[in-house]
C-alpha cells in the first residue's frame, strides 16, 4: 500500500474518532451542575450548601454526619439536651432500611431526641412513618405560598405536594413497605406553605411525648442553592426549617454516599461517570486505544530482517592475531595466546597458575608432551615466540594454540 494510502486512511479514521467522541460528549454533557445530590457540601446548583452556611451565619452549629443514623442515635440518647438539635434527611440517594428508618423516628420520640427534617422522595419511607406521603407532579408544577397569602410571582415552584396516609400513623407495629414502623403520636400539625391549589408543601408536625417537631417538605427543590439564591420565598423556608440561634443542625450526609468508607478507585471512578471533565478523560482513552489500534495494522508486505550470526571463539582469536600483526606486536601476540592457553589448562587440571612463566611452561610442555601432534605444536609455538617474526607468525601461532588447546582439553 502506498505512503499517500496510508496517511488518508490514517487522517480519515482521526476524523471519525473526533466527531464520535464530539457526538458522545454532546449526548451525554450533564448539566451546569452534574451532582444532584442535596448534600450539604454540594456548593452548586443542586446542592444544599446555602442552606448550611445560611444556619451557621445565624448562630447555628452545622454538622455534617457521615455514618448511619444508628450511631447518631446511640450518641444522642447518651448527650444531655443542652441545645435545640435537628437532624435533616434530605431526598437521599440510598435507600433508607428498615433499621435506619426505625432511629430517625425514634430521635422524635425520645429524650433527649432530635427534631426532624425530612424532604423529598427519597425520604418518603420515613415520613410514611408519620402518617404523610409525597404526590408528584412531574408536568404541573406550582409556586408556593403560606397558607391563605397572594401566591408571590418570585416565590419558588414545587413539583410534589404532601398527602395525608391516615392509615400509616399512630398505630402500633404498623407496616411499611413490608417492614414495622415505630408508634408515633402526633398533637399538632401546621402547614406552612402550600401550592396555589392549598395543597400542602411543608408541614411541621409536633410529636408526642416530648413535643419534638418533624418538618416535611414535599419537593427538596425547595431547599437548594438555587432556589433560596433567587426565590422569595427563601427567609419562610429558612424560618421553616433552621433550629434557633444555638441550636445544632446535622444533616446526613451517609446516605448522599459520602460515608466513611470506600476505596479510592470506587470515588475516581464514580466522578468520572458523573462530571464532564471525567467523560472527557474516558473518551481520550477510547480515542487513544484506538488510534493505536489503527496504527498497529500493518499496510504492505512483511520485511525480511537482517540475519546477525555471532563469531565464533577461533574467529575471535584470529582477528585479534591479525590486528596484533598488523601493528608489530608479533612476540606479545604469541605470548598472549600462550599465557591464555596456559590459563585455561590451569583451571581444568588445578595445577599451576597463568602468572607462572609461560616460556619455561611451554619447554617443559615439549618435554613431556602426551604424543608426537602436541610436541609438534608446542614446538611450532617455540619457534613463533623465539625466531624472527614473518607476517604470518600472529595466525600460525593461534593456530598451533587451538589445535593445542583441542588436543589438551578435559
Amino acid at each position: 500500500m502506498r505512503a499517500r494510502t496510508e496517511v488518508v486512511i490514517a487522517l480519515g479514521a482521526a476524523a471519525a474518532l473526533i466527531v464520535l467522541a464530539f457526538a458522545t460528549g454532546s449526548r451525554l454533557r450533564g448539566g451546569d451542575d452534574p451532582d444532584m445530590r442535596p448534600s450539604s457540601f454540594g456548593a452548586g446548583r443542586q446542592g444544599v450548601r446555602a442552606l448550611a452556611d445560611a444556619a451557621e451565619r445565624l448562630g447555628v452549629t452545622v454538622e455534617r454526619w457521615r455514618e448511619r443514623p444508628q450511631r447518631f442515635a446511640e450518641r444522642t440518647s447518651k448527650a444531655r439536651p443542652a441545645r435545640p438539635l435537628r437532624f435533616a434527611v434530605l431526598s437521599p440517594g440510598q435507600d433508607v432500611t428498615a433499621a435506619e428508618r426505625g432511629e430517625v423516628v425514634r430521635l422524635a420520640l425520645q429524650r433527649p431526641g432530635a427534631d426532624l427534617i425530612l424532604a423529598g422522595e427519597g425520604a418518603e419511607s420515613v415520613m410514611q412513618c408519620f402518617g404523610v406521603g409525597i404526590t408528584a407532579s412531574v408536568f404541573d408544577s406550582s409556586r408556593v405560598a403560606p397558607p391563605g397569602a397572594v401566591v408571590d410571582s418570585g416565590a419558588a415552584w414545587t413539583h410534589a405536594s404532601l398527602s395525608a396516609r391516615p392509615d400509616s400513623a399512630g398505630k402500633d407495629e404498623d407496616e411499611i413497605d413490608g417492614e414495622p414502623c415505630p408508634a408515633v403520636t402526633i398533637l399538632a400539625s401546621d402547614t406552612l406553605l402550600v401550592t396555589r391549589r392549598g395543597a400542602p408543601v411543608i408541614v411541621q408536625l409536633t410529636v408526642a411525648p416530648h413535643r419534638h417537631l418533624v418538618t416535611l417538605v414535599a419537593d427538596v427543590a425547595l431547599l437548594r442553592n438555587r432556589t433560596l439564591r433567587s426565590a422569595s420565598t427563601a427567609p419562610l423556608l429558612l424560618d421553616a426549617v433552621l433550629p434557633r440561634a444555638g441550636g445544632r443542625l446535622v444533616f446526613d450526609e451517609y446516605h448522599h454516599g459520602f460515608g466513611p468508607g470506600g476505596s479510592m478507585m470506587r470515588v475516581t471512578l464514580d466522578w468520572s461517570a458523573r462530571h464532564p471533565l471525567g467523560w472527557m478523560t474516558w473518551q481520550l482513552i477510547v480515542v487513544g486505544l484506538l488510534a493505536l489500534l489503527v496504527g498497529g495494522i500493518r499496510f504492505g508486505p512483511i520485511r525480511a530482517a537482517i540475519v546477525r550470526q555471532r563469531r565464533s571463539p577461533l574467529e575471535h582469536v584470529r582477528a585479534l592475531a591479525t590486528a596484533l600483526s598488523a601493528a608489530r606486536g608479533h612476540r606479545e601476540a604469541v605470548g598472549a595466546m600462550v599465557r591464555g592457553l596456559h590459563r585455561r589448562l590451569a583451571a581444568h587440571s588445578g595445577g599451576a597458575t597463568a602468572r607462572d612463566d609461560w616460556r619455561a611452561w611451554l619447554t617443559a610442555l615439549v618435554a613431556r608432551a602426551p604424543n608426537a601432534k602436541v610436541r609438534a605444536n608446542a614446538e611450532r609455538l617455540v619457534a613463533l615466540a623465539n625466531d624472527s617474526q614473518p607476517d604470518t607468525a600472529v595466525l600460525d601461532a593461534a593456530n598451533a594454540v587451538e589445535d593445542l588447546w583441542l588436543s589438551l582439553r578435559p
